[in-house]
Protein backbone atom coordinates (compact mmCIF):
# COMPACT_ATOMS: atom_id res chain seq x y z
CA UNK A 1 0.00 0.00 0.00
CA UNK A 2 1.51 3.49 -0.62
CA UNK A 3 2.06 5.71 2.05
CA UNK A 4 3.52 9.02 2.76
CA UNK A 5 7.23 9.23 2.90
CA UNK A 6 10.14 11.52 1.72
CA UNK A 7 10.39 10.15 -1.88
CA UNK A 8 6.36 10.70 -2.22
CA UNK A 9 6.68 14.59 -0.65
CA UNK A 10 10.00 15.51 -2.81
CA UNK A 11 9.56 13.71 -6.19
CA UNK A 12 6.05 12.61 -6.59
CA UNK A 13 4.24 15.77 -5.37
CA UNK A 14 6.26 17.82 -7.67
CA UNK A 15 5.47 15.69 -10.44
CA UNK A 16 1.55 15.79 -9.70
CA UNK A 17 1.89 19.69 -9.21
CA UNK A 18 3.92 20.28 -12.08
CA UNK A 19 1.89 17.30 -14.74
CA UNK A 20 -1.24 16.60 -13.32
CA UNK A 21 -2.57 19.07 -11.69
CA UNK A 22 -3.23 21.58 -14.53
CA UNK A 23 -5.66 19.26 -16.47
CA UNK A 24 -8.04 18.19 -13.59
CA UNK A 25 -10.90 19.53 -11.99
CA UNK A 26 -12.17 18.94 -8.41
CA UNK A 27 -12.81 15.50 -9.06
CA UNK A 28 -11.49 12.35 -10.79
CA UNK A 29 -12.95 9.17 -12.84
CA UNK A 30 -10.07 6.44 -12.75
CA UNK A 31 -12.02 4.80 -15.88
CA UNK A 32 -9.56 1.50 -15.09
CA UNK A 33 -8.84 0.11 -11.71
CA UNK A 34 -8.59 -3.52 -10.12
CA UNK A 35 -9.06 -4.53 -7.01
CA UNK A 36 -8.93 -8.35 -5.42
CA UNK A 37 -9.51 -9.49 -1.66
CA UNK A 38 -7.15 -13.08 -2.38
CA UNK A 39 -5.14 -14.60 -4.78
CA UNK A 40 -7.20 -17.12 -6.86
CA UNK A 41 -5.76 -20.59 -5.58
CA UNK A 42 -4.97 -21.87 -9.11
CA UNK A 43 -3.64 -18.67 -11.07
CA UNK A 44 -0.69 -17.88 -11.96
CA UNK A 45 1.21 -14.77 -11.04
CA UNK A 46 1.13 -13.24 -14.50
CA UNK A 47 3.88 -10.88 -16.03
CA UNK A 48 3.86 -8.93 -12.69
CA UNK A 49 4.41 -10.85 -9.66
CA UNK A 50 5.24 -8.25 -7.62
CA UNK A 51 2.20 -6.47 -7.89
CA UNK A 52 0.32 -9.98 -8.19
CA UNK A 53 1.51 -11.90 -4.88
CA UNK A 54 -1.27 -10.58 -2.62
CA UNK A 55 -4.44 -9.17 -2.14
CA UNK A 56 -5.13 -5.50 -4.01
CA UNK A 57 -8.09 -4.82 -1.75
CA UNK A 58 -9.99 -1.50 -2.16
CA UNK A 59 -8.82 -0.04 0.95
CA UNK A 60 -5.74 -0.33 -1.03
CA UNK A 61 -7.02 0.97 -4.13
CA UNK A 62 -8.49 3.96 -2.75
CA UNK A 63 -5.39 4.78 -0.96
CA UNK A 64 -3.73 4.99 -3.91
CA UNK A 65 -6.31 6.99 -5.31
CA UNK A 66 -6.12 9.79 -2.34
CA UNK A 67 -1.90 9.84 -2.71
CA UNK A 68 -2.01 10.02 -6.62
CA UNK A 69 -4.50 12.86 -6.57
CA UNK A 70 -4.97 14.34 -3.47
CA UNK A 71 -6.74 17.42 -3.80
CA UNK A 72 -9.60 15.68 -6.64
CA UNK A 73 -12.34 13.26 -5.22
CA UNK A 74 -11.44 10.05 -6.30
CA UNK A 75 -13.62 7.78 -8.12
CA UNK A 76 -13.01 4.61 -9.76
CA UNK A 77 -15.04 2.33 -12.41
CA UNK A 78 -13.40 -0.92 -10.91
CA UNK A 79 -12.91 -4.61 -11.51
CA UNK A 80 -11.41 -7.55 -10.50
CA UNK A 81 -8.82 -10.21 -12.03
CA UNK A 82 -10.10 -13.27 -14.17
CA UNK A 83 -9.47 -16.74 -13.33
CA UNK A 84 -10.38 -19.37 -15.77
CA UNK A 85 -10.57 -22.15 -13.14
CA UNK A 86 -13.52 -20.79 -11.02
CA UNK A 87 -12.30 -18.17 -8.53
CA UNK A 88 -15.00 -15.21 -8.71
CA UNK A 89 -13.89 -12.04 -7.39
CA UNK A 90 -17.31 -10.12 -8.77
CA UNK A 91 -19.22 -10.27 -4.97
CA UNK A 92 -16.13 -8.69 -3.01
CA UNK A 93 -16.01 -5.82 -5.97
CA UNK A 94 -19.66 -5.51 -6.08
CA UNK A 95 -20.38 -5.49 -1.92
CA UNK A 96 -17.43 -3.03 -1.38
CA UNK A 97 -19.05 -0.70 -4.24
CA UNK A 98 -22.18 -0.61 -2.13
CA UNK A 99 -20.22 0.95 1.13
CA UNK A 100 -18.29 3.46 -1.44
CA UNK A 101 -20.25 5.95 -2.95
CA UNK A 102 -17.57 6.75 -5.91
CA UNK A 103 -17.30 2.98 -7.06
CA UNK A 104 -18.67 1.51 -10.21
CA UNK A 105 -18.56 -2.21 -10.35
CA UNK A 106 -18.11 -3.99 -13.66
CA UNK A 107 -18.72 -7.72 -14.16
CA UNK A 108 -16.57 -10.05 -15.28
CA UNK A 109 -18.01 -12.42 -17.38
CA UNK A 110 -18.43 -16.73 -16.75
CA UNK A 111 -18.38 -17.91 -20.77
CA UNK A 112 -21.62 -19.81 -20.22
CA UNK A 113 -24.13 -18.08 -18.34
CA UNK A 114 -27.58 -17.84 -19.78
CA UNK A 115 -29.23 -14.32 -20.53
CA UNK A 116 -31.33 -14.81 -17.86
CA UNK A 117 -28.38 -15.31 -15.54
CA UNK A 118 -26.55 -12.45 -16.73
CA UNK A 119 -29.64 -9.86 -16.43
CA UNK A 120 -29.55 -11.24 -12.69
CA UNK A 121 -26.03 -10.91 -12.28
CA UNK A 122 -25.95 -7.42 -12.86
CA UNK A 123 -29.57 -6.34 -11.23
CA UNK A 124 -28.36 -8.21 -7.96
CA UNK A 125 -24.81 -7.02 -8.41
CA UNK A 126 -25.24 -3.15 -9.26
CA UNK A 127 -22.67 -3.62 -12.13
CA UNK A 128 -21.95 -0.98 -14.59
CA UNK A 129 -21.01 -3.33 -17.25
CA UNK A 130 -18.63 -6.25 -18.20
CA UNK A 131 -14.80 -6.53 -18.29
CA UNK A 132 -14.25 -9.60 -19.98
CA UNK A 133 -10.43 -11.30 -20.60
CA UNK A 134 -9.05 -13.57 -22.97
CA UNK A 135 -7.88 -15.75 -20.89
CA UNK A 136 -11.56 -16.76 -19.68
CA UNK A 137 -11.66 -18.33 -24.15
CA UNK A 138 -10.55 -21.45 -22.25
CA UNK A 139 -11.40 -24.15 -25.38
CA UNK A 140 -8.06 -21.35 -27.08
CA UNK A 141 -5.24 -21.19 -24.94
CA UNK A 142 -3.13 -19.09 -27.27
CA UNK A 143 -3.93 -15.55 -27.13
CA UNK A 144 -3.61 -14.93 -31.15
CA UNK A 145 -5.96 -17.62 -31.73
CA UNK A 146 -9.07 -15.44 -29.33
CA UNK A 147 -11.15 -13.40 -31.41
CA UNK A 148 -13.14 -10.21 -30.03
CA UNK A 149 -16.18 -11.80 -30.43
CA UNK A 150 -14.93 -15.36 -28.75
CA UNK A 151 -14.74 -12.88 -25.55
CA UNK A 152 -18.30 -11.77 -25.11
CA UNK A 153 -20.49 -14.21 -25.86
CA UNK A 154 -24.19 -13.01 -27.06
CA UNK A 155 -26.35 -13.39 -23.70
CA UNK A 156 -24.05 -10.47 -22.78
CA UNK A 157 -23.68 -8.67 -25.41
CA UNK A 158 -27.83 -8.80 -25.77
CA UNK A 159 -27.92 -7.61 -22.07
CA UNK A 160 -25.59 -4.92 -22.80
CA UNK A 161 -27.35 -3.37 -25.87
CA UNK A 162 -30.78 -3.73 -24.16
CA UNK A 163 -29.40 -1.71 -20.80
CA UNK A 164 -26.59 0.29 -22.49
CA UNK A 165 -24.06 -1.23 -20.69
CA UNK A 166 -19.93 -0.55 -20.34
CA UNK A 167 -17.55 -3.40 -22.18
CA UNK A 168 -14.50 -2.46 -20.91
CA UNK A 169 -12.74 -4.54 -23.69
CA UNK A 170 -8.48 -5.46 -23.63
CA UNK A 171 -8.58 -6.90 -27.03
CA UNK A 172 -6.33 -9.78 -27.73
CA UNK A 173 -3.51 -10.96 -29.90
CA UNK A 174 -0.07 -9.73 -30.20
CA UNK A 175 -1.37 -7.68 -33.13
CA UNK A 176 -3.57 -5.77 -30.58
CA UNK A 177 -5.13 -2.65 -32.64
CA UNK A 178 -3.29 -3.58 -36.19
CA UNK A 179 -5.07 -7.05 -36.18
CA UNK A 180 -7.70 -7.09 -38.97
CA UNK A 181 -9.65 -9.35 -37.29
CA UNK A 182 -9.99 -7.34 -33.96
CA UNK A 183 -10.79 -4.33 -36.03
CA UNK A 184 -13.36 -6.09 -38.06
CA UNK A 185 -14.99 -7.08 -34.62
CA UNK A 186 -15.00 -4.24 -33.20
CA UNK A 187 -16.59 -2.92 -36.34
CA UNK A 188 -19.48 -5.73 -35.98
CA UNK A 189 -20.04 -5.13 -32.11
CA UNK A 190 -20.67 -1.52 -32.65
CA UNK A 191 -23.03 -2.07 -35.24
CA UNK A 192 -24.92 -5.20 -33.91
CA UNK A 193 -25.51 -3.74 -30.31
CA UNK A 194 -25.56 -0.02 -31.08
CA UNK A 195 -26.64 0.90 -27.13
CA UNK A 196 -23.87 -0.86 -25.87
CA UNK A 197 -20.60 1.65 -24.29
CA UNK A 198 -17.72 -0.44 -26.24
CA UNK A 199 -14.80 0.82 -24.15
CA UNK A 200 -11.13 0.00 -25.98
CA UNK A 201 -9.13 -0.76 -22.98
CA UNK A 202 -5.42 1.11 -23.53
CA UNK A 203 -6.21 2.54 -26.69
CA UNK A 204 -6.42 -0.83 -28.04
CA UNK A 205 -3.31 -2.30 -26.11
CA UNK A 206 -1.09 0.62 -28.19
CA UNK A 207 2.02 1.39 -25.87
CA UNK A 208 3.81 1.66 -29.02
CA UNK A 209 3.62 3.54 -32.20
CA UNK A 210 3.71 1.02 -34.82
CA UNK A 211 0.28 -0.43 -33.37
CA UNK A 212 -1.59 2.77 -33.29
CA UNK A 213 -0.76 4.79 -36.94
CA UNK A 214 -2.61 3.47 -39.90
CA UNK A 215 -4.86 1.64 -37.22
CA UNK A 216 -7.22 3.60 -35.02
CA UNK A 217 -8.75 5.48 -37.79
CA UNK A 218 -10.99 1.84 -38.72
CA UNK A 219 -12.77 2.66 -35.43
CA UNK A 220 -12.24 6.21 -34.98
CA UNK A 221 -15.51 7.15 -35.67
CA UNK A 222 -17.42 4.63 -34.27
CA UNK A 223 -20.67 5.90 -32.37
CA UNK A 224 -20.99 3.69 -29.67
CA UNK A 225 -16.84 2.78 -29.40
CA UNK A 226 -14.88 4.78 -26.61
CA UNK A 227 -11.24 4.21 -25.67
CA UNK A 228 -9.24 4.72 -22.54
CA UNK A 229 -6.06 5.79 -21.72
CA UNK A 230 -4.50 3.50 -19.10
CA UNK A 231 -1.14 2.76 -18.95
CA UNK A 232 -0.26 4.65 -22.73
CA UNK A 233 2.57 6.84 -21.91
CA UNK A 234 4.16 7.41 -25.62
CA UNK A 235 3.39 11.09 -26.86
CA UNK A 236 3.96 10.09 -30.16
CA UNK A 237 0.86 7.42 -29.68
CA UNK A 238 -1.24 9.91 -28.15
CA UNK A 239 -0.21 12.83 -31.03
CA UNK A 240 -1.66 10.21 -33.76
CA UNK A 241 -4.89 9.15 -31.72
CA UNK A 242 -6.02 12.75 -30.60
CA UNK A 243 -5.45 13.48 -34.63
CA UNK A 244 -7.98 11.09 -35.33
CA UNK A 245 -10.01 10.65 -32.09
CA UNK A 246 -12.72 13.00 -30.67
CA UNK A 247 -11.73 13.65 -26.65
CA UNK A 248 -14.88 13.06 -26.42
CA UNK A 249 -14.75 9.72 -26.80
CA UNK A 250 -11.79 9.69 -24.32
CA UNK A 251 -11.43 8.87 -20.81
CA UNK A 252 -8.15 8.42 -18.74
CA UNK A 253 -7.43 5.15 -16.24
CA UNK A 254 -4.71 4.17 -14.30
CA UNK A 255 -4.89 0.21 -14.37
CA UNK A 256 -3.68 0.93 -10.97
CA UNK A 257 -1.89 -1.09 -9.05
CA UNK A 258 0.64 -1.53 -11.78
CA UNK A 259 0.59 2.23 -11.88
CA UNK A 260 2.17 2.41 -8.50
CA UNK A 261 5.34 1.45 -10.10
CA UNK A 262 7.57 4.79 -10.10
CA UNK A 263 8.85 4.66 -13.77
CA UNK A 264 7.79 4.53 -17.53
CA UNK A 265 6.95 2.55 -20.02
CA UNK A 266 9.22 3.19 -22.91
CA UNK A 267 9.13 2.26 -26.54
CA UNK A 268 12.71 -0.05 -27.84
CA UNK A 269 12.76 -0.99 -31.47
CA UNK A 270 9.23 -2.57 -32.18
CA UNK A 271 8.76 -3.38 -28.22
CA UNK A 272 8.44 -2.30 -25.03
CA UNK A 273 9.84 -1.86 -21.70
CA UNK A 274 9.01 -0.96 -18.29
CA UNK A 275 11.66 1.34 -16.17
CA UNK A 276 11.67 1.97 -12.97
CA UNK A 277 12.97 3.33 -9.98
CA UNK A 278 12.45 -0.09 -7.23
CA UNK A 279 14.46 -3.42 -8.87
CA UNK A 280 11.40 -5.40 -10.32
CA UNK A 281 11.54 -8.62 -11.91
CA UNK A 282 10.03 -7.83 -14.79
CA UNK A 283 11.69 -3.87 -15.32
CA UNK A 284 14.50 -2.40 -16.12
CA UNK A 285 16.23 -0.12 -13.90
CA UNK A 286 19.55 1.10 -12.72
CA UNK A 287 22.15 0.68 -10.08
CA UNK A 288 20.24 1.02 -6.63
CA UNK A 289 22.92 3.76 -5.64
CA UNK A 290 21.88 5.69 -8.26
CA UNK A 291 17.99 4.70 -9.29
CA UNK A 292 15.81 6.67 -11.85
CA UNK A 293 14.01 9.53 -10.46
CA UNK A 294 10.85 8.28 -11.20
CA UNK A 295 7.28 9.22 -10.30
CA UNK A 296 3.70 7.14 -10.87
CA UNK A 297 3.27 5.89 -14.25
CA UNK A 298 0.00 7.38 -13.13
CA UNK A 299 1.73 10.34 -13.74
CA UNK A 300 3.57 9.59 -17.14
CA UNK A 301 0.54 8.76 -18.65
CA UNK A 302 -1.00 12.53 -18.23
CA UNK A 303 2.36 13.73 -19.03
CA UNK A 304 2.66 11.72 -22.85
CA UNK A 305 -1.10 12.76 -23.11
CA UNK A 306 -0.39 16.08 -22.58
CA UNK A 307 3.01 16.27 -24.93
CA UNK A 308 0.88 14.81 -27.45
CA UNK A 309 -2.19 16.16 -27.43
CA UNK A 310 -0.30 19.26 -27.54
CA UNK A 311 1.14 18.05 -30.84
CA UNK A 312 -2.24 17.37 -32.36
CA UNK A 313 -3.32 21.21 -31.37
CA UNK A 314 -5.23 20.45 -28.34
CA UNK A 315 -5.20 22.70 -24.86
CA UNK A 316 -4.96 21.25 -21.42
CA UNK A 317 -8.75 23.01 -21.27
CA UNK A 318 -9.64 20.37 -24.42
CA UNK A 319 -8.35 17.75 -22.33
CA UNK A 320 -9.64 18.32 -18.97
CA UNK A 321 -13.05 16.26 -19.51
CA UNK A 322 -11.41 13.13 -20.52
CA UNK A 323 -10.38 12.70 -16.61
CA UNK A 324 -14.18 13.10 -15.29
CA UNK A 325 -16.69 14.53 -17.30
CA UNK A 326 -16.81 11.73 -20.09
CA UNK A 327 -16.66 9.25 -18.10
CA UNK A 328 -19.50 10.22 -15.85
CA UNK A 329 -21.70 10.91 -18.69
CA UNK A 330 -21.69 7.28 -20.10
CA UNK A 331 -22.12 5.93 -16.20
CA UNK A 332 -24.65 8.18 -15.45
CA UNK A 333 -26.62 6.94 -18.68
CA UNK A 334 -26.06 3.81 -17.78
CA UNK A 335 -28.28 4.57 -14.27
CA UNK A 336 -30.83 5.82 -16.43
CA UNK A 337 -31.19 2.86 -18.34
CA UNK A 338 -30.98 0.73 -15.39
CA UNK A 339 -33.77 2.53 -13.35
CA UNK A 340 -35.62 0.34 -11.35
CA UNK A 341 -33.90 -3.11 -12.67
CA UNK A 342 -31.26 -3.22 -9.83
CA UNK A 343 -33.75 -3.16 -7.12
CA UNK A 344 -35.68 -6.24 -8.93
Amino acid sequence: MLVKDEYYETVDLAAYREVVKPVLGQEILDIHAHSWNRIPPHSELSQYPEMNRNPYTIEALLTAGRLMFPEQVYHALVFGSPDPNGYDCNDYVADEARKHEHLYPLYIPAMKASEDQVRKAVREGGYYGFKPYWNMVTWKPKQDDVTVIDMLPAPYMRVADDWGLVIMLHIPGSQRLASEQNLKDIQTLSRQYPHAKIVIAHIGRSYTYWSMKGHIEHIADLPNVYFDTSFVQDSMVYKVFFDHVDPAKVMYGTDLPISEVRGKRVWINTGWVDVSHDKLSWTASRDPQHPVQGTFMSYEMIRAMREGAAEAGLSDQDLRPIFFENGMKLLADVRRRMAGEWKK
